[in-house]
């Protein structure tokens, strides 16, 4: 069995990463047998076979913030790509964001939970906490993997 094609394959058919590893680890017999992890999995359909630089939705994303940059002034974003040009990450801020970052800004905290979307790319969220105790978002982070300098780059 070659295990690229058989991760490939089945994301080119919709089979989500985790099911896609345990087919892998029931194969050889336990999950103990393999040389990766499920997050390894995961990093590799993201940066093997959904970081195209024509990738519509990157450019539709990058349509967006420039939109959002001509609107307001006050928006911010950065981008992360490769040498090839390839999306890495990226980290937005609106302009609601940074004025409750200026109010509610004392405690910050980065969620990477929320991790479903179209491209399994971890969706992360800086959140902070109002003076009626409720949450309130802070800014937003689309990381390329689950990967340290990915991480690293979000919080430079």
């Amino acid at each position: 069995m070659h295990v690229k094609c058989v991760i490939t394959d089945n994301d080119e058919v919709g089979i989500r990463p985790n099911e896609t590893y345990l087919v892998l680890a029931n194969e050889i017999g336990g999950s103990s047998n393999l040389s990766f992890s499920e997050n390894d999995v995961r990093n590799y359909i993201t940066r093997t076979l959904r970081c195209a630089d024509d990738n519509a939705d990157f450019k539709k994303m990058m349509n967006y913030f420039v939109r959002m940059k001509e609107i307001n002034p006050n928006f911010f974003y950065a981008i992360d790509v490769d040498d090839a040009n390839k999306f890495r990450s990226a980290l937005w801020v609106d302009v609601r964001c940074r004025a409750s970052y200026e109010y509610y800004g004392d405690v910050v905290s980065f969620d990477t939970t929320y991790r479903r979307n179209m491209h399994s790319l971890p969706f992360a969220s800086f959140v902070g906490v109002n003076y009626h105790g409720k949450s309130t978002l802070l800014g937003c982070a689309l990381l390329g993997s689950e990967e340290i300098p990915s991480f690293e780059w979000v919080f430079m």
